[in-house]
């Protein structure tokens, strides 16, 4: 339980080290502070910062709105891409209508359709970071499954699927 308190208080004190950090770099920006290193203060007097640290700065600030969105700690950034990161911006990417045709093409793609055949979904559900979709599954009367399972087979699939990035995370 101390552990849980510690690791929050680090995101605390990061999220507010940040911050400064953004504030700083707009007030470089707005030309209130000219004393950034690698602003460079022009004749008249009007401070510019490179583009790195410019796109630095808006990087920090969908970061942070994705963070304070969602409600929970985003992903690790390097597990998003910089278009991924936008495309999170103020919404998961995947709605709840993607996760429940994307659940219906995993289906259709990954099993033949002499084996199993999806019917339609039975729900989508809303599971912090992903969404778990129940298919409804048929098996044909010549499925080799029907044979060797009969009574025992599943009636549905629960695939999961991540919001930020429309992995599909498990099948079950």
């Amino acid at each position: 339980m101390k552990g849980s308190n510690i690791g929050l208080h680090d995101q605390v004190v990061a999220l507010r080290s940040g911050a400064s950090q953004m504030q700083h770099l707009i007030r470089v920006m707005m030309g209130v502070v000219s004393s950034h290193p690698d602003a460079r203060v022009e004749p008249r007097g009007e401070c510019r910062l490179s583009m790195k640290h410019v796109i630095g700065a808006a990087l920090g600030m969908v970061l942070v709105s994705v963070s304070v969105s969602y409600g929970q700690t985003p992903p690790a950034v390097s597990s998003l891409s910089p278009s991924m990161i936008l495309e999170n911006f103020s919404a998961p990417f995947v709605t709840s209508d993607f996760a429940e045709r994307l659940a219906l093409l995993v289906v259709e793609e990954k099993y033949p359709k002499d084996t199993l055949v999806a019917s339609g979904v039975k729900e989508v559900m809303d599971r912090d970071g992903a969404w778990w979709v129940t298919v409804n599954v048929e098996f044909p009367s010549a499925s080799p499954l029907r044979r060797v399972m009969g009574p025992l087979l599943p009636k549905q699939l629960t695939i999961q699927i991540r919001k930020t990035n429309a992995e599909i995370v498990s099948i079950s």
